[in-house]
């Protein structure tokens, strides 16, 4: 499967650092297991390890303008669902205006699962032809309620922040110099000791990188 290229348009988003508590802190950019998610969600799958092998470049075309807000949060101190302990208000950091450029392909998919449909191919027909896609809920990017605003091929060719696993070639882009990159590409929902890290930079190109740059989803 050729490379896909999308861009990925949303007004609203935050991806909570998974360390944060008091002061609910979000990466500048998405995380590679926030946006496998959400072409999951896309083609309708519910099951993270079926496309597991699948590899990802994220680009973003433009930083994202970060601002914070207060917010009812809940955390289970009692039993009883509804008890007012269980809430309380906290401040939380948000995105608006996230515009990134994804690229997507077979990886080490194929070989791994030997399925005649990868992700890549899924994610082709369900934006040729959605009436075929079976789901459900709208399409977000992180929480249910950071809906996205548009996803499409794209095709233009642009100066692009490309978040890229450290060491890769290529000049530092002074976007997210000194941000903390260190970018979860799996996440156990159950606990912590699943979840997997990277450690990313972001790196200006005016092309795609080139395919050795990516980074594959993996699971534990």
């Amino acid at each position: 499967m050729a490379n896909l290229r999308l861009r990925v348009e949303v007004p609203f988003a935050c991806f909570r650092k998974p360390y944060a508590r008091e002061y609910l802190e979000t990466y500048d950019v998405p995380p590679f297991s926030t946006v496998y998610g959400m072409l999951l969600s896309l083609v309708g799958e519910e099951d993270r390890l079926v496309h597991v092998g699948a590899s990802l470049a994220i680009g973003m075309v433009q930083p994202a303008e970060k601002s914070r807000v207060i917010r009812t949060t809940r955390r289970w101190k009692s039993p009883d669902i509804a008890a007012s302990k269980n809430a309380r208000p906290d401040y939380q950091e948000v995105l608006s205006n996230v515009d990134l450029l994804v690229l997507l392909n077979d990886g080490e998919e194929r070989s791994r699962h030997k399925r005649e449909r990868s992700l890549a191919d899924r994610v082709t027909k369900a934006l040729a032809s959605p009436d075929t896609v079976d789901r459900f809920g709208g399409l977000s990017l992180g929480e249910s309620r950071d809906l996205v605003d548009s996803i499409s091929p794209d095709t233009r060719t642009r100066p692009v922040a490309w978040i890229l696993p450290e060491g890769s070639p290529g000049r530092p882009c002074v976007l997210f110099e000194g941000r903390d990159l260190v970018l979860p590409i799996w996440v156990d929902h159950v606990g912590s000791a699943g979840t997997r890290f990277q450690n990313c930079q972001a790196i200006e190109l005016d092309d795609d990188p080139e395919p050795t740059c990516w980074t594959t989803i993996t699971a534990p």
